[in-house]
């Protein structure tokens, strides 16, 4: 696979690889000093690279940046059964590549590859001049990895102030969707089941309080229940362990995610509670099980597709211009209404 190509006017390629090797440097420097972000590389090798250029370029054309490679990274095993929701992001990306006809790739970050290195190596060894990060919460990670230079976006998790253009889902106004519609319907006593370590499903949370709290329902601490992950098998585990405990009364559940929502369905039938004539229940992403499972999930749905296309298309900007100020996409959520949820026809709880 070939190297980025900034292109001249007359539409020569002009390969970062071959000036990486006349200069003698690697291409992600070769990158940062043709998108002028070379303030920590010596005045000697900057020289090197430019007088590169010019041997390949002696008609000292404008450069245009033109992404040849990109490459997704991310510490989240992305499989379509596993981790519906990144799954969906990342066909957004590939369709949008292909559409660009720019070349993709994925690497699954296990902690001890969260290296500015390994990623280095990965950019050298397979000539990628583009960079996506997906659902990546270490932070110095990204801070040393975006010293590198090369054009790079964050998907699926959000770092204030960190200087790298980014894409996620509007996380809040979908919970307040999600907790106002429950509130109408006449549930007053919401659970939350959610994991919250990671800042996106944070962010599903303090909606969750806020919304509760704007209706003048008051939050109570008691009624979240806190799972190992956001997967169904961690879901269900908590939820029967919960229902197994001496536990606060609840009419309907709000879950982090729909892969928590099936692992709750399936603690309360055990339980021998029915969704949702004893238990409503909503979701958030729409995943595409979520319209098959009994009842049909009502949930919030995520254009994931559309977050992977974006970002993609942020990353082509980001290439082009590489003084834009960076800035945050949210992607708005709606709700989808099916069967998991019933009204309350007076004030009812679950004893």
């Amino acid at each position: 696979m070939t190297a980025g190509y900034p292109r001249n006017l007359a539409g020569r390629r002009l390969p970062l690889n071959e000036i990486a090797v006349r200069a003698g440097v690697s291409i992600s420097t070769v990158s940062r000093v043709l998108n002028n972000k070379a303030h920590t590389i010596s005045d000697e090798v900057q020289q090197r690279v430019l007088s590169a250029v010019s041997e390949i370029n002696p008609n000292n054309a404008v450069l245009k940046k033109k992404l040849e490679h990109v490459g997704l990274f991310s510490n989240r095993l992305i499989d379509t059964s596993i981790e519906p929701f990144h799954f969906g992001i990342m066909a957004g990306i590939q369709a949008e590549c292909q559409r660009q006809s720019i070349h993709f790739s994925f690497t699954l970050l296990k902690p001890e590859l969260e290296t500015a290195t390994f990623i280095q190596n990965k950019v050298k060894q397979n000539y990628i001049d583009g960079l996506i990060f997906m659902a990546v919460d270490n932070r110095v990670f990204l801070e040393n990895v975006l010293q590198l230079g090369l054009p790079s976006v964050l998907i699926n998790s959000r770092h204030l102030d960190l200087p790298v253009d980014t894409f996620l889902p509007d996380n809040m106004t979908g919970t307040t969707l999600a907790i106002q519609y429950l509130l109408a319907k006449g549930h007053r006593r919401i659970l939350h089941l959610t994991d919250l370590r990671r800042g996106t499903i944070r962010t599903r949370h303090l909606g969750y309080r806020a919304t509760l709290e704007d209706a003048g329902v008051e939050y109570d601490p008691s009624l979240v229940v806190i799972a190992a992950d956001v997967g169904a098998t961690e879901a269900y585990e908590a939820m029967k362990k919960f229902l197994a405990s001496t536990h606060p009364d609840f009419t309907a559940i709000f879950c982090a995610n729909d892969m928590t929502a099936i692992g709750v369905m399936k603690a309360l039938r055990e339980a021998g509670l029915n969704v949702p004539n004893d238990v409503s229940i909503v979701g958030f992403d729409d995943i595409a099980i979520a319209e098959f499972t009994d009842p049909a999930l009502t949930t919030i749905r995520v254009e994931r597709e559309a977050i992977g296309a974006k970002a993609l298309q942020g990353l082509i900007n980001r290439a082009g211009n590489t003084e834009q100020l960076p800035y945050t996409l949210e992607v708005a959520c709606k709700l989808v209404e099916r069967d998991s949820v019933v009204s309350l026809p007076h004030q009812e709880f679950l004893e």
